[in-house]
């Protein structure tokens, strides 16, 4: 199929009715369609670009609006359609169709991280639960807090932010 395209690209036309070609391949649709600069997409409305296909007739698309986890990387114009870029996993996420990449939350200390951050949704962080703590806010969970031994003092209690600490007695 690879030879089949590059054949394709190789004995195309450089112009078609006397106006120049420039060849692009869309990854969801097989063949590549010829878009031609300078032709009919005038006719197209704002949103919307001008497609034609290799057999010579085209139409005015809508263009396509980025999904959730995507952002855009390219404007869509007369002549071609939008381009999207994913989030970086973990790093970056976009809750909203047509959206931008933001910086995932990070949890704070006396969190846990219930859902980490995905392209599409932010981290969720949720409080400790009383008698566990954390001290980075990065794990899934929380621990659970020491409990003071025999001849041991308690000198600091356990808390959402640190354990409970003791001195020997």
């Amino acid at each position: 199929m690879l030879s089949v395209l590059e054949n394709y690209y190789d004995n195309a036309m450089s112009t078609y009715d006397n106006q120049p070609i420039a060849l692009t391949e869309h990854f969801d649709s097989y063949p590549p369609y010829k878009i031609k600069a300078g032709y009919r997409e005038e006719s197209c409305q704002t949103g919307q670009y001008y497609q034609e296909d290799i057999n010579g007739t085209g139409m005015c698309r809508k263009c396509f609006v980025c999904p959730k986890g995507y952002m855009e990387l390219s404007p869509c114009s007369k002549t071609t359609n939008r381009s999207c870029n994913p989030c970086d996993i973990g790093t970056t996420f976009s809750d909203k169709p047509g959206g931008i990449c933001r910086n995932c939350t990070e949890c704070k200390r006396g969190q846990f991280m219930r859902r980490q951050c995905l392209p599409y949704k932010d981290t969720s962080c949720r409080k400790c639960p009383k008698g566990t703590y954390n001290l980075d806010g990065e794990s899934f969970g929380c621990k659970f807090c020491s409990v003071c031994q025999e001849h041991e003092d308690e000198i600091s209690l356990c808390t959402q932010l640190q354990n409970r600490r003791f001195i020997p007695t």
